[in-house]
């Protein structure tokens, strides 16, 4: 991303720190997983869960050793746990695949709460700003010329029905990507646009 373009809570979700904060969090929960069943030794799952993730300098600095993005993110992670001897059980049964593409979704779920909460203040302030000038008269146009005058607050007004429209048409891709899709029918129940927005802030 292009640091100067970026909001910070945005730049945040997809900074190389939290994407290796997410790695640490499913690498923890696979390992969870495996000891309930028995599959891991019950007691290598504390000093892992407790260990901090690594910093993308040291990622960085392992892979240009190991030429492997993953096997450098677990190695710096491993000489933070202690003992080093629980993380062997880190990554067990996992591809790196399994790895980068949950954590990914994860981020994107981020993400998507982020423009979310931005989407409502947005709403709000149109909303806002469309009643201030529910009275305002501005010039209309016409391919580049005059025409006649219309409402400032209607044209906010309908740039607002606008954003409201594109959540709603949000909601309905989400539910699209939902199984069962049944599911989703009670997703929003009860609720309106602004609920949904004005909680999200």
């Amino acid at each position: 991303m292009i640091g100067r373009y970026t909001l910070p809570e945005m730049g945040r979700v997809w900074s190389e720190q939290h994407k290796y904060e997410l790695w640490c969090r499913v690498e923890t929960l696979v390992l969870e997983a495996h000891a309930a069943a028995g599959r891991v030794p019950a007691d290598v799952v504390e000093p892992v869960r407790n260990a901090p993730p690594p910093t993308p300098g040291r990622v960085a600095e392992i892979e240009e050793t190991t030429q492997h993005d993953v096997i450098a993110f677990l190695t710096a992670w491993a000489d933070n746990t202690t003992p080093r001897s629980a993380a062997a059980y880190v990554h067990h049964g996992m591809t790196s695949s399994d790895l980068l593409d949950t954590a990914l979704a994860v981020q994107l779920t981020d993400a998507t709460d982020v423009l979310l909460a931005k989407a409502d203040r947005l709403v709000a302030a149109l909303r806002d700003h469309g009643l201030a000038h529910r009275n305002t008269i501005k010039v209309g146009r016409t391919h580049g010329v005059h025409a006649e005058p219309d409402g400032w607050g209607h044209r906010v007004a309908e740039i607002e029905e606008t954003t409201q429209h594109d959540v709603i048409a949000f909601l309905s891709s989400w539910a699209d990507n939902t199984e069962p899709r049944s599911a989703s029918a009670y997703v929003h129940h009860g609720m309106t646009s602004s609920d949904l927005l004005d909680t999200a802030l």
